[in-house]
């Protein structure tokens, strides 16, 4: 197989976790993660067969500077929530149906590259805290009356079939 490059009909996929600083448990589910993979290749066939048909691409902390600015133990304050200009990356990509004025930070600008230069068949974003599981233009516009509208992507069967079945 070709780990380095997209070979057509192989699925990509890819995994991140750390997005707020202070939400360690995707980043450490993501390290085992990658423990098990590399650990099981060879030794076990549903692990090998699964690498040698996916690129599975881990980042397991897109906010380091988060990650060093947090503190051991606290699960309730912002501490390291924002990356080092202190801006919360999570709202910091480009939004449907509200108009995002913040600057784009160079950890958003890395992984909207990273998707756009590669055709990822699924992605998932770990966060810590609750249990939720997000798609595309999940935000709501505000309908008549100030109410909060469904709003349906292309794929909607498909991710919300996945939301349902996580």
């Amino acid at each position: 197989d070709n780990p380095a490059v997209h070979e057509i009909g192989e699925t990509e996929v890819h995994y991140i976790a750390n997005m707020h600083g202070n939400e360690v448990v995707g980043m450490e589910l993501m390290l085992h993660l990658l423990s098990h993979l590399t650990g099981g290749y060879g030794q076990n066939g549903t692990i090998s067969s699964l690498v040698n048909s996916t690129r599975v691409h881990l980042l397991p902390s897109m906010n380091p500077d988060g990650f060093n600015n947090s503190w051991v133990g606290d699960c309730h304050s912002v501490w390291g929530r924002g990356n080092a200009r202190d801006y919360d990356l999570n709202r910091n990509f480009p939004d449907k149906f509200e108009e995002n004025t913040a600057p784009l930070q160079p950890e958003t600008r890395a992984i909207m590259n990273w998707t756009t230069h590669i055709p990822f068949s699924l992605s998932a974003i770990l966060h810590g805290g609750a249990l939720v599981a997000t798609y595309p233009w999940d935000n709501t516009p505000l309908g008549e009356y100030g109410r909060s509208e469904y709003s349906r992507c292309p794929d909607d069967d498909i991710y919300r079939h996945l939301a349902l079945t996580y």
